[in-house]
C-alpha cells in the first residue's frame, strides 16, 4: 500500500483555511522579550489551518518573525506541550507562541508537533517546518517511511492515516525526532520538546 494516498499536500485540502489572509478578528498587538525569535506584527499572523481532533476544534496560524523565525499561533487542541515555549517568544492575545529558528541555524529544531496523536481508528498529525528544511518524512513503527508534503506558504504538514502504522517519528533533512514517545523516551529527542496532543495535559 503506498503512503502516499495517506499524505496531504497542503493543509487547505483538508481543513477549512484562508488563503493566506488575516482573519481580521484578532487585532492585537504581538509582543517579545528581547531574544531571537524577535517580534511578530498583529497584522503578519494569516489562519492557515484549521480542525478538530478529539471532538475539539483546533486552528493553527502562521507567522514570519522580525527576525527570520517561523512562528506559530495553535489554539484549541492544537498547542505545544505547556512549558514547552520560552518566555521570551513573542505571544498573541496573551498565548505564547512556538518558533522555528531557519534551518540554516545550527542544531535548531526543525520541526514542531502542534496536533499529533491517535484519533478513532486514524493517527493525526499536523507539525510546523522550519524554513529552510526540503525533506520531511514520516518514520513508521517498522522502520518504513512516507514523504509528507509542506505547504510552500504556511511550512505545514498535514498527515492523517491508519493508526495501524504507528507514526512514531519525523526525519528531517538533518535528524529525527520523536512524535510518539515512550515512558524511557530521552525528552531530547521529541520533536522541538513537545508531546503529542493526545498525552498533553
Amino acid at each position: 500500500m503506498s503512503w502516499a494516498k495517506w499524505t496531504v499536500a497542503a493543509a487547505c485540502l483538508v481543513s477549512a483555511c484562508s488563503s493566506g489572509s488575516s482573519s481580521g478578528k484578532d487585532s492585537s498587538t504581538t509582543t517579545a522579550v528581547s531574544n531571537k525569535a524577535g517580534t511578530v506584527a498583529a497584522t503578519a499572523w494569516k489562519d492557515v489551518a484549521q480542525g478538530k481532533f478529539g471532538r475539539k476544534p483546533w486552528k493553527v496560524a502562521s507567522a514570519k518573525s522580525s527576525t527570520g523565525y517561523r512562528c506559530y499561533d495553535a489554539q484549541g487542541s492544537a498547542q505545544p506541550a505547556p512549558g514547552v515555549t520560552s518566555t521570551g517568544s513573542p505571544t498573541r492575545a496573551g498565548r505564547a507562541t512556538y518558533c522555528l529558528p531557519p534551518a540554516s541555524e545550527t542544531g535548531s529544531p526543525q520541526f514542531v508537533a502542534l496536533v499529533d496523536g491517535p484519533e478513532a481508528r486514524d493517527w493525526v498529525l499536523v507539525g510546523g517546518v522550519a524554513d529552510g528544511v526540503k525533506n520531511v518524512k514520516l518514520v513508521f513503527a517498522d522502520g518504513s517511511t512516507g514523504a509528507l508534503n509542506v505547504d510552500p506558504h504556511s511550512r505545514l504538514v498535514i498527515w492523517k492515516g491508519p493508526a495501524s502504522v504507528k507514526p512514531k517519528q519525523i526525519r528531517t533533512d538533518k535528524g529525527t525526532c520523536t512524535i510518539a514517545p515512550t515512558a524511557s523516551t530521552d525528552p531530547k529527542t521529541l520533536c522541538a520538546g513537545v508531546k503529542p496532543a493526545a498525552t498533553s495535559s
